[in-house]
């Protein structure tokens, strides 16, 4: 191909697309205070990731609820937040956390240069030194061992409960485990084992800081993967569970410690007033003219039962903040773009259950239960359910094989 081709347009792309995420692993944060050259310099490079057409594609392809969010929300949504005269600080902020919950709808095109893979694993790389650099924070050894850019940041803290995180954590595990269930080779056994280890590795912020709704749903992921094994490969599975259970015996008196710091925590906080908290973005937008349709706008706030009634801009779930800043006809939006997203993910499941499920964890998590829905990490996420959509040959985030090939 003669001059600067299709193709090369999409490699150009596809590299400033890893370069963000690159730029947004080492340097970055989920939800930076005060945004820096880093994020700058991560915006710059999405956008042309984005490409010159971007805009345009996005008219004409993606989720058409999505579409549509896209418009009402950079239309009438910034109009109504304008006009209630939020502060430009909020309203920047809840823009960015909007497109990136549109990042699908910009980046989809990605996936023309055949890269889905790795975009999956650079993902999935985030999220591991993200675990890194949320580890620093509650160990002065392990940040004495990593480069200063890791521990700079105040924002360390906000690593743990990052989606990008979770998913690293089932993602490695579960493609490791699936290879050795497939070759069940002394190779495969030590791949696992590493893979394993690392899942762990992943999994520790996770665990210091008590991410209930995630640390449930690692333990779903485990069982509902190893019920499929035992489906698929029914003596290779019990033979390496009843192995892991006899190795994991000493283990066990920490695993009960910790299964009764997550129940003393839920007798505690239980679920964190989210109910008292939807109750009041209720009542702050029935108080507003047309505010129960429209919401309050970008920038909106409200008095928060979840932080002592704290005025604050966000609520810690994507549908109620979607309720609370644009409203009745917005969240009907929100609702139907993250249904499309799901409906095609959970049509790939019977082909790719370990990528399927690895994603729909943080989706849920974040959509009904953390505020991490605000950031970079949940568009990541989203991308990666709209690629999986696209896969069609057998990958090795694939469990099943042929069925003749299972009987040992």
């Amino acid at each position: 191909m003669n001059g600067f081709g299709r193709a090369d347009i999409s490699a150009v792309r596809l590299w400033c697309f890893l370069t963000a995420l690159g730029v947004y692993a080492l340097a970055g944060s989920p939800t930076p205070d005060h945004p820096g050259l880093a994020e700058i310099a991560i915006a710059v490079l999405l956008i042309a990731a984005a490409g010159a057409g971007g805009a345009l594609r996005v008219l004409r392809a993606g989720p058409a609820a999505g579409r549509a969010l896209l418009v009402y929300g950079l239309s009438a949504v910034l109009v109504i937040g304008a006009l209630r005269g939020h502060e430009a600080g909020l309203m920047l902020r809840d823009g960015a956390a909007f497109l990136f919950l549109l990042l699908p709808l910009f980046l989809m095109g990605l996936g023309e240069a055949r890269a889905e893979r790795r975009i999956f694993i650079a993902v999935a790389l985030v999220g591991f030194i993200f675990a890194l650099r949320g580890l620093a924070a509650f160990s002065v050894d392990i940040a004495a061992l990593l480069p200063e850019v890791f521990t700079q940041k105040q924002e360390l803290t906000y690593f743990a409960n990052a989606p990008t995180v979770l998913f690293a954590a089932l993602f490695i595990f579960g493609t490791s485990g699936q290879k050795f269930m497939r070759e069940f080779s002394l190779r495969a056994a030590l791949l696992f084992m590493g893979g394993a280890v690392l899942a762990l590795i992943t999994l520790l912020p996770v665990m210091l800081t008590m991410q209930r709704a995630s640390l449930g749903y690692a333990a779903v992921y485990v069982a509902a993967l190893s019920a499929l094994a035992l489906f698929y490969y029914p003596r290779r599975t019990a033979a390496v569970l009843l192995i892991a259970a006899a190795l994991s015996f000493p283990l066990w008196g920490v695993v009960a410690e910790i299964v009764n710091a997550l129940t003393h925590k839920t007798a505690l906080v239980g679920f964190n007033a989210r109910g008292a908290e939807l109750a009041a973005v209720w009542r702050e937008i029935s108080g507003l003219p047309g505010g129960l349709l429209f919401g309050t706008g970008w920038g909106g706030t409200f008095e928060s039962p979840a932080v002592a009634n704290i005025r604050v801009n966000y609520t810690h779930s994507l549908l109620s903040s979607m309720l609370l800043k644009t409203g009745i006809a917005g969240l009907i939006l929100t609702i139907l773009y993250i249904g499309e997203i799901l409906a095609g993910l959970m049509g790939r499941a019977r082909a790719y259950p370990v990528l399927v499920l690895a994603l729909l964890g943080p989706i849920l998590i974040d959509t009904f239960l953390y505020a991490s829905f605000k950031s970079l990490d949940f568009g990541l996420i989203l991308l990666l359910a709209g690629l999986a959509e696209k896969l069609h040959k057998p990958a090795a985030c694939c469990i099943q094989e042929n069925i003749n090939q299972t009987h040992i």
